[in-house]
């Protein structure tokens, strides 16, 4: 997966739109204070699930912030549930290039971002998305347009969606627009998450880091690693993460059942929460020691990024080995330092990025 394009709206000195176009490597120049390290930034925020500092949001803006990425070399499939496989394209979630457009939308006060995807969609007279409907939305929908006898499942909602976009072309009720959709509910918030495991890896190297031992890149080499693992079995934590869900809440039923006999508004006043596992904090405890048991952490800053940067050596090169097998893509970012470290013939600061899914 490649980014090919990221428009800033309200971050930082980029108040008012601006597109900035990404190759397999780009090199940003210009004097200080030009809005070069913005653009990094702006990626990392989008790409690691990041949330802005206060700071971040533009000083005349409306307190939005909004980062939108232009993704090519897509993912064949997408698992957007435990059984459900399906594509980008098949869920209309292209724009007119085959590309795949995505835009966070932070607000000042809110916790979360608002994801939406720009593509060429179906649309009837301006109603909702399918995407956004609930099941119970789908069927009723299917049942009006008299479809829902060819569904051979129907209990996952793709199916339903697919029968509706062909029934609306065969009576001529919907066309392709562009639209904004949605993904922060139903399933387009599992869409979202899906799509969040095979954005590409990203890492920015900065020249002007704190040593510290405190510093985040004595961990991120066992982080990235760990993630990049973790995120190749998404469908199969998904699934392992429902069954063990189910079995829980079923135990935990049995439990409540058995209070309420004798204390009935207690039993009432309970119910489960926080089922969902985080697996990353499962391998929390990852990291890297030498001979002498050593933790990377204690080593120089130049040693621990030597090791970080051979991970994503080793993630770059493995896609050129798996030549047959989509890679989710590598963005190398780094930053050189400041123009009054350079020789005064200098001109500006120079921040290539690397990105490819088989290159440096």
């Amino acid at each position: 997966m490649r980014i090919v394009g990221i428009e800033l709206e309200g971050f930082r000195g980029y108040l008012t739109s601006s597109y900035v176009s990404i190759d397999t490597l780009t090199v940003f120049a210009g004097k200080n204070d030009a809005g070069k390290s913005s653009i990094l930034e702006a990626m990392r925020l989008f790409l690691d699930k990041g949330k802005p500092d206060v700071s971040d949001y533009s000083v005349h803006g409306h307190g939005t912030i909004r980062i939108t990425c232009t993704f090519a070399d897509l993912p064949p499939e997408l698992v957007i549930d435990q059984t459900a496989v399906t594509t980008l394209q098949d869920e209309k979630l292209l724009d007119a290039n085959g590309h795949l457009v995505i835009s966070k939308t932070w607000t000042r006060g809110r916790a979360n971002p608002e994801i939406l995807a720009h593509a060429l969609h179906p649309v009837v007279d301006g109603g909702p998305t399918l995407i956004g409907l609930k099941h119970a939305q789908l069927k009723s929908l299917a049942s009006t347009l008299d479809v829902v006898a060819e569904l051979e499942d129907r209990r996952v909602n793709l199916n339903y969606r697919q029968a509706i976009w062909r029934a609306w072309e065969a009576k001529g009720l919907s066309s392709l627009q562009p639209t904004i959709i949605p993904l922060n509910s139903e399933d387009g918030k599992h869409v979202a998450s899906a799509l969040e495991s095979v954005f590409p890896l990203f890492h920015l190297f900065q020249a002007d880091r704190l040593g510290a031992e405190s510093d985040e890149v004595a961990q991120d080499p066992a982080k990235l690693i760990v993630k990049a693992v973790l995120d190749r079995h998404t469908a199969e934590l998904t699934k392992l993460t429902s069954d063990v869900k189910a079995e829980i809440s079923e135990l935990l039923l049995e439990v409540v059942g058995k209070l309420e006999e004798f204390a009935p508004n207690l039993a009432a006043k309970l119910i489960p929460a926080n089922l969902d596992p985080v697996w990353q904090k499962a391998f929390s405890s990852l990291q890297f020691v030498d001979e002498n048991d050593v933790p990377l952490a204690k080593r120089g800053s130049g040693t621990r990024r030597l090791v970080l940067l051979s991970f994503f050596r080793a993630e770059v090169e493995r896609g050129y080995e798996e030549t047959d097998e989509w890679r989710r893509g590598v963005i190398i970012a780094v930053e050189e330092p400041e123009t009054a470290l350079h020789p005064p013939t200098c001109q500006g600061w120079v921040r290539p990025v690397a990105n490819s899914k088989s290159a440096v």
